[in-house]
């Protein structure tokens, strides 16, 4: 069976949200071709999924080597990177991305969300804002900023001193 065959049955399974049985899949994908940048790719969306990111970083960088530059792999990157706690290094990553696919509002919604964990409403905002620019009908957007607005308020709860 070609590596492909087991990246589209994988793909299956991922909306699925049967990871594991994924992730079993493409690693056979990956005996078959091991510089095939896809299986590399949805890899590490899987263990993205799994959130397994030190593994998905590991997997999304060989996906890179074998396809530089390439605005899904620095978006799913900047992701893992983001989770695994490097907030910095996920918002470069994400940016390269955005600035390749500028039309991709998942971006938007990725960036958005990062900003608000490194409590940064008014940038996630500005991220919301410019995917609503493109799409202003992205029902991913309209609860990416209703997250955001109840955490800041949250927040400066939070960090209101005493009286």
């Amino acid at each position: 069976m070609k590596s492909d065959t087991f990246v589209r049955k994988a793909e299956k399974l991922l909306i699925a949200d049967k990871f594991t049985d994924a992730q079993d899949l493409l690693l056979k994908a990956l005996e078959i071709d091991p510089n095939n940048p896809e299986v590399y790719y949805v890899l590490g969306d899987v263990l993205c999924k799994l959130q397994h990111f030190k593994d998905a970083i590991t997997m999304l960088q060989k996906a890179d080597s074998l396809t530089p530059k390439h605005p899904k792999i620095y978006h799913l990157l900047g992701w893992a990177i983001f989770m695994n706690g490097d907030i910095p290094a996920g918002r470069a990553f994400m940016e390269l991305a955005l600035k390749a696919d500028p039309k991709n509002n998942q971006v938007y919604a990725d960036l958005a969300v990062l900003e608000m964990r490194a409590n940064n409403f008014n940038e996630a905002r500005n991220y919301i804002l410019q995917g609503k620019k493109i799409a202003p009908d992205d029902g991913i957007l309209d609860e990416v900023e209703m997250v955001v607005d109840r955490m800041q308020i949250l927040f400066e709860l939070a960090n209101k001193k005493p009286n």
